[in-house]
C-alpha cells in the first residue's frame, strides 16, 4: 500500500510537473508575440519601400526577417517575395535558382542542441549541397509544398545566412573560403531542423515514403551524448531534468520507427567521432549523400571550424540519482545510444 510520504513525493512531483510545463507556455507566448510583433515591422517595412520604389531595401527586409525572425524563416511567404523581387531585377543578388529540384533530399534527424547546425553548415559549404537553417521544410512538405518550391527557398536561405553571419549562441558556423551559400552543380537539397521535423513526422509518419521509394530521401541522425542534450535542453528552457528527459526519450521512440521504416536511408552521426575524425565522418556523410570526393581544402575548411571535444554540460549540473539510474537503463535498450550508458556514473548531485 502506498505510504503518506511516497503520495506526498508524488503529488510534489506532479506538481513540479506542471509548473514546468506552465513556465515554458508563458515563455514560448510572449517570445512569440514579440516575434510577431518585430516581423509584422520589417514586413510593413518592405512594403513602403517597394511603394517608393526601393527593391532593395525591400530585399534586405525580407533576408533580415528570414535571417532573424524564427516564424519569418519558417514561413514560405518571405522566400516567395524575395523570388519575385528578384525575378524582377535579374542580377541583383548572386543566386541562381535550381531549375530542378535535385537528385537527393536530406533531411535531419534529432534532439535540441546536438550539433545539428554544425553537420548542416557543413554540408552547406559542399559544392554540391545546400542546405537551409530551419526552414522547417517537413512541415511545408506536409502542408503540401512542392518539391521545387521548398528548393528554392532553401537556396534562398542559405545564401541569406552567407550574406548575413552564421553566428549562433556564441559559435560562428561559417566555413571559410567554400561554398556557403552558394553551390556548384545542385545535387542534394535539404534543411536543417532535427527537433522540429520529429514532431512533423510523429503526426505524418508516411510522409517520406514516396521520396523514399524513388531514392530521393536521405536521413541524418546527429546524436550528441544524451546526458549533455538533456542538461543543455533543461537549463535553456527552464524546465526540469525529468521533463528534459521524458521530451529526449519521446524523441528518441519515433527515431526507431523511422529506422525500421527507413533503414539505411538514416545516417546516424556522433557528434565526438565527428570532431575526433572530422575527414573520415565527412566522408562517411557524403557517400551516403552519393557525392564524390571534393578538395582536400573542404576537408580543412571543415576541420578549422571544430572544437577538439564536446562540451559536456552534463557535468556542470547535479543529477538526481534515481534519474540517472533510470536515464542508464533507457540507453542500454536502444542499440544507437548504448555507448553513452555510464557515462555520468560519477557525478550524482
Amino acid at each position: 500500500m502506498m505510504t503518506s510520504v511516497m503520495a506526498a513525493s508524488i503529488m510534489q512531483r506532479r506538481l513540479i510537473h506542471l509548473n514546468d510545463l506552465g513556465q515554458r507556455a508563458w515563455r514560448l507566448a510572449s517570445h512569440a508575440i514579440q516575434e510577431a510583433w518585430t516581423d509584422s515591422h520589417h514586413a510593413w517595412a518592405a512594403r513602403w519601400a517597394l511603394l517608393q520604389g526601393h527593391s532593395e531595401t525591400a530585399l534586405e527586409e525580407h533576408a533580415w526577417r528570414i535571417r532573424h525572425i524564427g516564424q519569418a524563416r519558417e514561413a514560405l511567404h518571405p522566400y516567395t517575395q524575395i523570388r519575385a523581387l528578384l525575378d524582377k531585377q535579374p542580377g541583383r543578388w548572386p543566386i541562381v535558382m535550381p531549375e530542378t529540384p535535385p537528385r537527393y533530399m536530406v533531411f535531419f534527424l534529432g534532439y535540441p542542441r546536438s550539433g545539428h547546425s554544425l553537420v548542416g553548415s557543413l554540408l552547406d559549404a559542399h559544392p554540391h549541397v545546400v542546405i537551409s537553417h530551419e526552414l522547417h521544410a517537413l512541415r511545408h512538405l506536409a502542408q503540401g509544398a512542392s518539391l521545387a518550391s521548398l528548393t528554392e527557398a532553401i537556396v534562398i536561405n542559405s545564401f541569406v545566412f552567407h550574406m548575413l553571419g552564421r553566428a549562433y549562441t556564441d559559435y560562428d558556423y561559417q566555413v571559410a573560403g567554400q561554398w556557403q551559400g552558394r553551390y556548384h552543380e545542385l545535387l542534394a537539397a535539404g534543411d536543417k531542423k532535427g527537433n522540429g521535423s520529429i514532431r512533423v513526422l510523429r503526426r505524418h509518419p508516411h510522409l517520406l515514403d514516396d521520396l523514399a521509394a524513388c531514392d530521393r530521401l536521405r536521413l541524418i541522425h546527429v546524436i550528441r551524448n544524451p546526458y549533455d542534450n538533456i542538461a543543455t535542453k533543461a537549463r535553456r528552457t527552464g524546465t526540469s531534468l525529468e521533463h528534459a528527459a521524458q521530451g529526449y526519450f519521446s524523441n528518441v521512440m519515433v527515431i526507431g520507427a523511422l529506422k525500421k521504416r527507413y533503414g539505411s536511408l538514416i545516417l546516424d552521426v556522433h557528434l565526438e567521432d565527428l570532431l575526433a575524425e572530422p575527414h573520415q565522418t565527412l566522408r562517411t556523410l557524403l557517400h551516403h549523400i552519393q557525392l564524390g570526393e571534393p578538395e582536400p581544402a573542404y576537408y580543412a575548411a571543415c576541420s578549422a571550424i571544430l572544437f577538439a571535444t564536446p562540451h559536456r554540460s552534463a557535468l556542470e549540473t547535479p543529477w538526481p540519482a534515481p534519474l540517472l539510474r533510470h536515464i542508464d537503463n533507457q540507453l542500454a535498450s536502444v542499440d544507437f545510444l548504448q555507448r553513452y550508458r555510464g557515462t555520468m556514473a560519477c557525478n550524482p548531485g
